[in-house]
């Protein structure tokens, strides 16, 4: 393994799969989106948008388009947890690396966050198991018949 620092590999393993296990998250989290605001993707990839973005994007349009849907309760949650969670990821990504005395990469630190191994495989499988939550979310609005009640109540008031 090529790295400018000495770094252990089980760890670097650990937060490349955090990091690809968040971004699991947020592409569930962007197609939620575009089933409630349609085109959402392409506005998503044009304006690079920031994980802090989508989240405050997931509250409009749940707020816009999904008050009294029969999974408003399911879209909360998830706007709630993602934004749990995409503090954690910035925390575990703006962390500053510390090294033992034989040169080992041990871990990172942020602020009041030890990054251990351990912790690094915490997150990643919170991550994970959020990104799989939303895909269940993403699956009930596109079974919901309902899901068009919402696009024509937002087309009826913004008329």
């Amino acid at each position: 393994m090529n790295s400018l620092a000495p770094c252990d590999p089980e760890y670097i393993e650990a937060l490349g799969h955090a990091v690809y296990n968040f971004a699991w998250l947020e592409h569930n989290v962007v197609w939620v989106i575009e089933l409630l605001e349609p085109d959402y993707w392409r506005e998503y990839v044009s304006k690079e948008k920031s994980a802090g973005t989508v989240a405050k994007d997931l509250d409009q349009a749940i707020n816009d388009r999904a008050k009294g849907h029969v999974a408003e309760v399911e879209l909360l949650d998830l706007s709630k947890t993602f934004r749990k969670l995409k503090y954690l990821r910035d925390k575990l990504l703006h962390a500053t690396p510390i090294a033992a005395s034989d040169g080992r990469r041990l871990h990172h630190v942020a602020h009041d966050v030890a990054w251990g191994v351990d912790r690094v495989r915490q997150a990643s499988t919170d991550f994970a198991a959020a990104a799989d939550s939303a895909h269940a979310v993403f699956q009930k609005l596109c079974a919901h018949p309902a899901l068009s009640d919402i696009y024509a109540t937002h087309e009826q008031n913004h008329e």
